[in-house]
């Protein structure tokens, strides 16, 4: 009998006897869904393949029942907007891709709530403006990328608000470091958050959130 076409399902326990994962095979092959459980009995992800290829929705919990991950895979590769969270419910991350890699407006977040970062991806790599902040809300970075590598003004601040450093660098290399005046911050600052404000701002929207945490960008 030709047991290519089989469909069939493959299951293992942990030694207490609780199921550890079950997934549907067609042939040797990974196809259709697969669950996986925590030792306590909790569903760990729940998966779906297409040929031996990760296929369709996948979503992750925590073993406290809190969410960890939500997204989509095309052919093996992670694909459209996808969100983590952290252990205590809040968001983490989130990120667009295409085929597989990053592309467009990404944002992070801390485990209070509070928006960490957000930066613009080409192909897995940062290219354009990145901004970052304190847990308390205090800018923390104003950066800017080309294919990967730091290129144009990169500003640093401290927890308190107070400048660390100004650079300009060129294709990653360093080409001039100073102390620019309040007012060239000031100017630095604004002109860089109104860059990425909308755009952090779709982010929280699609992550379910109403308005954007951070003080630097109030």
């Amino acid at each position: 009998m030709d047991t290519t076409l089989t469909t069939w399902i493959k299951k293992n326990a942990y030694p207490n006897g609780q199921i550890k994962t079950a997934a549907r095979y067609q042939g040797k092959s990974l196809h259709g869904v697969a669950v996986g459980y925590f030792a306590s009995g909790g569903v760990r992800f729940v998966e779906h393949f297409k040929k031996g290829k990760l296929h369709g929705n996948c979503r992750h919990w925590y073993e406290n029942r809190e969410p960890h991950c939500k997204g989509n895979y095309v052919e093996g590769r992670r694909e459209g907007f996808w969100q983590w969270w952290h252990s205590n419910g809040k968001p983490s991350n989130c990120a667009v891709f295409r085929k597989g890699q990053k592309n467009g407006w990404g944002a992070s977040f801390h485990e209070n709530g509070i928006t960490s970062g957000i930066i613009h991806w080409v192909d897995n790599q940062a290219d354009g403006i990145a901004v970052g902040w304190f847990d308390n809300g205090e800018l923390e970075y104003v950066s800017n990328y080309k294919e990967g590598v730091l290129h144009g003004f990169s500003l640093e601040q401290d927890s308190h608000g107070r400048v660390v450093s100004y650079n300009i660098y060129e294709n990653g290399r360093l080409v001039l470091g100073s102390v620019p005046n309040a007012l060239e911050v000031e100017k630095l600052i604004k002109t860089a958050i109104r860059g990425v404000r909308s755009n952090l701002q779709i982010s929280l929207v699609q992550f379910g959130r109403s308005k954007l945490r951070s003080r630097s960008a109030a």
